[in-house]
């Protein structure tokens, strides 16, 4: 770190260990834990670093000398859809056997929201959003009971529901059958939905979605009974789909293709991956183009023109010297 100071006069920043030990300039000594845990902080906000509150401090290290310490907390409320691989539950050749995606999934999700509160930001109860594989009780009610969330999965056709009025139904039905008490809502243009209450051998009561559009097959998503609006489902419902343009496209700029391995490591690495492709869609949408281009708008480059960046809309000039902002 001084020799970056001295040779280059950079800055080189790292984030801070819990065992380190500062003394502030009113003499108090502090350790790196309390930096991470206190809440009593002359915090600060700024226009360039929406969504979290900072302070700075002026300090004094026994293995550093002089430091300035910032320390950093979110406020703000980010849904980060996430896909992943998992290995077998027990996998041959060397390794022990493995949780299953069961598992996996509701301890990423604790582990997830953990930290979230770990670190004072305040969220409100998760959607998750799921494929059909996904669709197991325990944990749609882990998720119900736990978190206070909302765990959404596409129905299968051999599921059976009995309605409200006594009817039995299978899920076949809930796919094929065209005589529902269809609505429409400005929030979801071009879909007619039902919504039905129903319970289910083996989920209990249960929020049915049946959803139609034009040129595509009918489905319906269900969810543990929930006074979520259908409109509202059905949008985070067609949203968990995201992650894959953003993960198609930083895969193929950062060229992982020629670096594929078979380890828990490389699953790890394959969600990390993942989550840094969300962030950079979060990030473009609301911190770069200031609410001119709508997720969906980059979501829709990203799928049909992701070879045809426009620097300009995003502003990233500074990095296309020398190169015509059309860069393929």
């Amino acid at each position: 770190m001084r020799h970056v100071a001295t040779t280059h006069q950079g800055t080189f920043l790292v984030e801070g260990k819990s065992i380190y030990v500062f003394e502030l300039p009113d003499g108090r000594q502090v350790k790196g834990h309390d930096l991470q845990q206190d809440r009593d902080w002359p915090w600060r906000s700024s226009e360039q670093v929406t969504g979290v509150r900072y302070a700075r401090l002026r300090a004094t290290s026994p293995t550093y000398g002089a430091v300035t310490l910032v320390v950093v907390i979110g406020e703000g409320k980010l849904v980060v859809p996430v896909d992943f691989a998992i290995r077998r539950p027990d996998p041959t050749g060397p390794g022990a056997p493995c949780r299953d995606k069961l598992h996996w999934v509701q301890v990423m999700l604790d582990g997830r929201m953990a930290a979230f509160r770990h670190r004072g930001v305040e969220l409100p109860p998760p959607m998750v959003v799921a494929d059909s594989w996904f669709s197991d009780s325990k944990l749609m009610r882990h998720v119900a009971t736990t978190h206070q969330g909302t765990f959404l999965v596409e129905g299968k056709s051999t599921y059976v529901f009995a309605l409200a009025d006594g009817r039995q139904v299978k899920g076949e039905d809930l796919q094929h059958q065209r005589e529902w008490p269809w609505r429409d809502s400005p929030q979801v243009p071009g879909v007619r939905y039902v919504r039905l209450r129903a319970t289910s051998p083996t989920y209990g009561a249960v929020t049915l979605i049946v959803v139609n559009e034009p040129r595509e097959e009918q489905f319906y998503v269900m969810c543990l009974d929930t006074a979520i609006s259908g409109p509202r489902i059905i949008r985070a419902w067609k949203r968990r789909s995201w992650i894959e343009y953003c993960f198609r496209t930083l895969k193929h700029l950062l060229a992982t293709g020629v670096c594929q391995i078979h380890s828990e490591d490389a699953y790890y690495g394959h969600l990390v991956l993942r989550l840094m492709g969300c962030l950079v869609l979060f990030y473009t949408s609301r911190v770069i183009c200031k609410g001119r281009m709508t997720m969906e708008e980059i979501i829709f480059s990203l799928k049909h023109y992701w070879r045809f960046v426009n620097c300009e809309a995003l502003e990233l000039k500074a990095l296309s010297q020398r190169v015509n902002e059309k860069a393929a």
